[in-house]
């Protein structure tokens, strides 16, 4: 082998040993920015996922709150319209009893809806209804408005 022909086949080899160091850094550079590449992925969709979890909760608490003021609103307006409606109607007794008094064997006739304390079962013709003392509601009415002064109308 001569001097020229040496020289070839080492530069030869040099240039391959260089391509192979080349291309091997080459797929260990490729390797980290895939890797890197993967895990950013993984990190931006577990970031994503809380994002969403947190706005989930965000919206079912800001659900629940407007759902909280609406039962709020409407237990204050029964409440509102009880409260009127009892009065209505203790207005009314009071009223009744007020008229009935004159007439001491006065007697209220109801249909039937149920046993009471102040009532007593009656039939007239085929029905059935419930006869109410006067003197016995006038008694009710003054121990509830004793105990319920909001209902007092003197």
């Amino acid at each position: 082998m001569t001097n020229e022909e040496k020289i070839t086949h080492i530069r030869t080899a040099a240039m391959e040993e260089a391509r192979a160091e080349a291309n091997a850094i080459v797929k260990q550079h490729e390797d980290a920015l895939r890797s890197v590449f993967e895990q950013h992925q993984i990190e931006a969709r577990r970031q994503s996922e809380t994002r969403v979890r947190a706005e989930s909760v965000t919206a079912k608490q800001q659900l629940n709150m407007a759902m909280s003021k609406a039962q709020l609103e409407l237990k204050r307006e029964m409440g509102k319209i009880q409260t009127e409606l009892k009065t209505e109607l203790f207005e009314e007794v009071q009223l009744k009893l007020k008229k009935a008094k004159d007439n001491k064997n006065a007697f209220y006739v109801f249909p039937r809806q149920g046993s009471s304390a102040f009532t007593k079962p009656a039939v007239l013709g085929s029905l059935n209804y419930d006869i109410i003392d006067i003197n016995i509601c006038q008694d009710f009415f003054t121990v509830f408005t004793e105990i319920s002064p909001e209902f007092r109308t003197s």
